[in-house]
């Protein structure tokens, strides 16, 4: 999951796809490759919750919302390091892991 994660944000950082944010009604080939990835993920999640890697209340949902947060953070910081997101990814990963958790404040989203 990790891994996942590193390379997400690694070609998040490499690539500004920010302007698919604002991107009108999705066109039928898009909205299948969200559903793909949206199970691809999914299925990540659950194996990663089986091997006790992640917390038993991590969806999915909550993966992929994270997914461009370390970049999206480090946006904010003027002349940033172009490697600064991997700090960020480190502190989102520790906050997925099971050790010293404790209850979530809000149920997870439901998947588009």
């Amino acid at each position: 999951m990790l891994e996942f994660l590193t390379v997400a944000a690694q070609q998040r950082q490499e690539r500004d796809l920010s302007f698919l944010q604002e991107a009108g009604q999705l066109s039928s080939e898009v909205a299948a490759s969200r559903a793909a990835m949206f199970q691809v993920v999914d299925t990540l999640v659950d194996r990663a919750r089986e091997h006790g890697a992640v917390r038993a209340d991590i969806t999915g949902t909550d993966v992929i919302l994270l997914m461009c947060a370390p970049n999206y953070v480090t946006s904010y910081v003027p002349d940033a390091s172009p490697e600064l997101w991997q700090r960020y990814l480190a502190i989102i990963f520790d906050g997925l892991r099971p050790a010293g958790a404790h209850p979530l404040p809000q149920p997870p989203p439901a998947a588009p």
